[in-house]
């Protein structure tokens, strides 16, 4: 892909990713290289984005089974949301079933009045999935 050499990465040998974070791109190159990463508490959104930028679906679902393993009654509203956003069907899937499981303390929480302000279609497509 960069061997053409009217590329500027052949020329100089660097391949330059200015829309993420050093961290980020670390614990991209460390599971592609590794099969796994541990630097991804702090900045897994930023490697999720990465993982659908370049398509590297094993990263991707690497995060998302990350992520699904974080979920709580408060942060269920913006785990949904990232899930929405990266595509990530079995990361809304578990995030449906979490729902489906406390329903009671999820539609109560602060985190859900979030995600009914600023995403309401979301929302209802969870309440759906949980069904």
């Amino acid at each position: 892909m960069f061997s053409q050499p009217s590329m500027i990465e052949a020329e100089k040998g660097i391949i330059e990713i200015m829309d993420s974070d050093y961290i980020s791109v670390r614990a991209m190159l460390e599971y592609m290289y590794c099969g796994s990463t541990v630097k991804i508490e702090n900045n897994v959104e930023s490697v999720l984005a990465l993982s659908e930028k370049y398509a590297i679906k094993p990263l991707k679902e690497f995060c998302g089974n990350y992520l699904a393993s974080k979920i709580n009654t408060n942060n269920l509203g913006e785990t949904a949301a990232i899930a929405e956003m990266y595509s990530s069907i079995p990361l809304i899937k578990r995030c449906a079933r979490y729902l489906s499981e406390n329903r009671i303390s999820v539609l109560r929480s602060k985190g859900w009045e979030e995600l009914k302000k600023h995403n309401p279609e979301l929302a209802i497509r969870l309440l759906e999935h949980s069904m």
